[in-house]
């Protein structure tokens, strides 16, 4: 998926961040990129994976209320 000058200067906008012609060419590779990395992940199979809430196992230390 390629992210192109209008989308860049779109999310620039939306984060009033000013940037450069330059600068739209850079984040436009940049953005491509790092969606292809996501479409990566997507292949995986995460089927066997049980959801997870928190990476440490928390639970409730407090009394029960009476």
């Amino acid at each position: 998926m390629s992210i192109g000058p209008e989308t860049v200067r779109h999310i620039a906008k939306l984060a009033r961040i000013k940037v450069d012609d330059e600068e739209v060419s850079k984040f436009s590779e940049q953005f491509s990129r790092i969606l292809e990395f996501f479409n990566e992940l997507d292949k995986i199979d995460v089927s066997d994976v049980e959801p997870m809430y928190h990476v440490i196992p928390l639970e409730n230390v407090l009394r029960d209320d009476e």
